[in-house]
């Protein structure tokens, strides 16, 4: 429904042109009533104005009336060729606006050399695939649209068409329902005119163009006026078909060009998928192996320097081992020494002057052998230090390779200082029961010479 600006809605035109010709017929009514009343009137009164010499014409009983009404007056037949003329040029129009259908023509290629692509690059070409076929699917759908658009258009020109079928009937029909002197008057829009609009129009007919004939050249009682049937309302409505033909017939063929175009686009976009699934696949691969990797080679330099605290801390266990049994071995000997000194004291307290220089001779000795001791203990322990810092240095590049042969190595240099430094303390005892000895055998000789 068509609204003004002022918000009451327009009246359509059809029903408009239905009230006007209502109107008309009403007006032309009225007029034939009063054209009847009058021509009464004139019919009834015209006996008593005769003379007597026309007596014997002049009874009315006996006069008849040959004055008739025209049902049909020459400008309502004049109405209905304009009504005829406003129908034509609306379906003019309206197939004039009927909307173009241009060819469609497919702009999709395959891409080439997708192996070679990159990741990034692939998943750059699927976006713009995915564009594509979101546009093209956009114009399948205003395909769609302009196909319902045309059917509207064509049930509209039908139901114009028809409307002008039915005036050109009712036109035909009028010169049967009246006499030709009513008829016979100028008829202008039947002429040229008329027929014009009817070629532009498509709906030209050669009984049509008899009937405009007829009434344009007043041709009323010479010749019968031509019939408008229903062959001619098929007629129009072929016409309108052959107008959609062309239209229909160009949007079938883009729409099965799109569809063939869309369906070579998915499956570009398919196999895209499965070349990106594939390489993301391998991507993730790689970075777990690397991440494998990388947690291994962390474990491995735990595990190194877990291996080389472990070796330090030995180190030093054995190095304080070491110190200690110096240091007991140190003891010892002192104790000895003491225990020595003493008995020297009171040998030499028993035995008098005469064994000072024997006592003497004897701390002398003891305090060598002392010495002797603590020096081969001193060498002894550089020795095994020496030896474990030799053996360290041998066995660094080999630590990756075999930790167990670290502690093994560490084992025996364990066990090598042990060995020496109980090889020392076996030479310490020998040498104080050596002096211990040779003191008591000086004491035993003292004393058989102060007997003798």
């Amino acid at each position: 429904m068509i609204v003004k600006k002022g918000g009451d809605p327009l009246e359509p035109r059809r029903d408009k042109f239905r009230r006007q010709r209502k109107t008309r017929m009403v007006k032309t009514t009225k007029h034939i009533t009063c054209s009847v009343a009058i021509s009464s009137l004139i019919v009834g009164t015209s006996s008593q104005f005769v003379g007597k010499t026309l007596g014997a014409f002049n009874d009315s009983d006996v006069a008849t009336s040959q004055i008739q009404a025209c049902e049909v007056f020459p400008g309502y037949i004049n109405e209905l060729f304009s009504d005829v003329k406003e129908e034509l040029l609306l379906f003019n129009n309206e197939v004039k606006n009927i909307p173009e259908v241009t060819s469609y023509t497919s702009s999709f290629e395959r891409i080439a050399g997708l192996s070679e692509y990159s990741l990034q690059q692939l998943k750059e070409e699927e976006k713009l695939l995915k564009d594509k076929l979101t546009k093209l699917e956009k114009l399948q759908n205003d395909r769609l649209q302009l196909d319902k658009s045309l059917d509207i258009e064509k049930e509209n020109l039908k139901e114009r068409a028809h409307t002008i079928y039915k005036l050109f009937v009712r036109i035909a029909q009028l010169s049967d329902q009246t006499t030709a002197s009513c008829l016979q008057d100028q008829y202008p829009l039947a002429g040229d005119t008329l027929k014009d609009l009817m070629v532009k129009s498509g709906l030209n007919h050669k009984q049509i163009e008899k009937l405009l004939f007829y009434y344009n050249t007043n041709q009323f009682g010479q010749n019968a006026s031509p019939a408008i049937g229903t062959a001619i309302w098929e007629d129009f409505q072929a016409s309108i078909n052959e107008i959609f033909t062309s239209p229909k017939k160009q949007l079938e063929k883009n729409n099965q060009t799109m569809k063939e175009e869309k369906k070579k686009i998915e499956e570009e976009i398919a196999s895209l998928q499965a070349i990106i699934k594939q390489l993301e696949k391998e991507e993730k691969e790689k970075i777990a192996k690397e991440k494998a990797e990388k947690e291994e080679e962390e474990k491995l330099k735990e595990a190194k320097e877990k291996a080389e605290k472990e070796k330090e801390e030995q180190k030093e266990a054995e190095e304080q081992k070491a110190k200690k049994d110096q240091g007991e071995q140190q003891d010892s000997q002192k104790e000895t020494s003491d225990d020595s000194s003493e008995e020297k004291e009171e040998s030499k307290e028993d035995d008098g002057p005469e064994n000072k220089q024997v006592s003497k001779e004897e701390n002398k000795e003891d305090k060598s052998s002392n010495d002797k001791s603590s020096s081969s203990n001193e060498q002894t322990s550089e020795k095994g230090t020496d030896e474990s810092k030799d053996k360290k240095k041998v066995d660094e590049p080999e630590e990756k390779k075999d930790s167990q042969g670290k502690h093994s190595s560490s084992a025996e240099s364990t066990k090598n200082n042990k060995d020496q430094s109980s090889k020392n303390d076996g030479e310490e005892g020998n040498s104080s029961g050596q002096g211990q000895d040779t003191s008591k055998e000086k004491k035993t000789k003292t004393s058989k010479e102060g007997d003798s």
